[in-house]
């Protein structure tokens, strides 16, 4: 979304930015630079605030109970790849940065709105990890209490799936 804007009402934030054309090599890539920046909006009293990360770590014991379980059980071991994971989150703060080199059209004085994370951005992790746990509790999974990235779901007695997520990876095991 563009939107008309001066530059003095938005915080500049430090986000490298790649961009190559199709007609260039990779090593010609360019680095945002103070002319064409990333900005955000953000209130003061915000407790997470754009410029922090978000690093989500699977604990290795859960990891090992889980691979020991799938091997004593015979369970079937899946992993999964989410393709394009960090832009599948919903950013809470706007962000705005410069339109990118290319565009064809009358830019004049606007910006790029985000409406969605982007690759580079300090908390894409961070929004594609709590959107992927709403859908884990919206398909009655139950998120371990003792590790975030494990989601247990029973259906029956019988019957147990256990999900584990590291970043955009994901493993399936159970009966």
């Amino acid at each position: 979304m563009m939107e008309d804007s001066s530059y003095e009402s938005f915080e500049l934030l430090d986000i490298p930015h790649v961009s190559t054309h199709g007609d260039e090599e990779p090593e010609s890539s360019e680095l945002i630079t103070p002319e064409s920046p990333i900005f955000t909006t953000k209130p003061m009293s915000s407790p997470v605030l754009a410029s922090e990360t978000f690093a989500l770590v699977v604990k290795m014991n859960i990891v090992r109970i889980l691979l020991s379980l799938a091997a004593h059980y015979n369970w079937q071991l899946l992993q999964y790849d989410v393709k394009n994971a960090f832009l599948h989150g919903d950013l809470d703060e706007e962000i705005y940065m410069n339109i990118t080199p290319g565009f064809v059209g009358n830019t004049g004085n606007k910006v790029c709105k985000l409406k969605k994370a982007l690759y580079g951005l300090k908390q894409s992790l961070r929004t594609w990890f709590r959107r992927f746990a709403k859908v884990m509790k919206e398909s009655v999974y139950k998120q371990s209490q003792g590790d975030h990235t494990l989601f247990i779901k029973h259906s029956t007695v019988e019957r147990v799936t256990a999900i584990l997520v590291y970043v955009d990876d994901i493993i399936v095991t159970g009966k």
